[in-house]
């Protein structure tokens, strides 16, 4: 624990983070930092993912059947490299499941009209007549 104060007071005195700082920590101590993050405000962690979401993309961008890389904030709050496919849901490619501490999370095309049928479906159990 008195590391992790430690780490606090250096972060705060420094500003922020530096990528390759970031990228030289450990697993563990990746982890224990996100931990401390709010992904809904403002901090150093937004540059961090940006520039992993920039190298993933250096790295995957060309990659066949990816269609755009981007960053964000997922469900529950966590921070995310988010990789777009033309492949129908639930295909993946072979992709880094992490990349620079942040989990990679594809999302892929969804089958032809099943957002349509999904709306049918949804207005027939919601719609009451009057």
């Amino acid at each position: 624990m008195r590391v992790l104060v430690g780490a606090r007071r250096w972060l705060r005195t420094l500003g922020g983070m530096k990528y390759e700082t970031w990228e030289a920590l450990s697993a563990a101590e990746k982890a224990s930092l996100q931990e401390q993050w709010n992904p809904y405000g403002e901090g150093y962690w937004h540059d961090l993912l940006k520039e992993a979401a920039t190298r993933f993309r250096n790295q995957f961008g060309t990659s066949p059947h990816v269609t755009d890389i981007h960053h964000g904030t997922y469900h529950g709050g966590e921070l995310i490299v988010g990789v777009s496919t033309d492949l129908l849901y639930p295909n993946r490619l072979s992709l880094p499941e992490t990349y620079a501490g942040f989990r990679v999370m594809q999302f892929g095309r969804m089958p032809r009209g099943i957002v349509e049928r999904l709306l049918v479906w949804y207005r027939r159990k919601t719609w009451t007549p009057s």
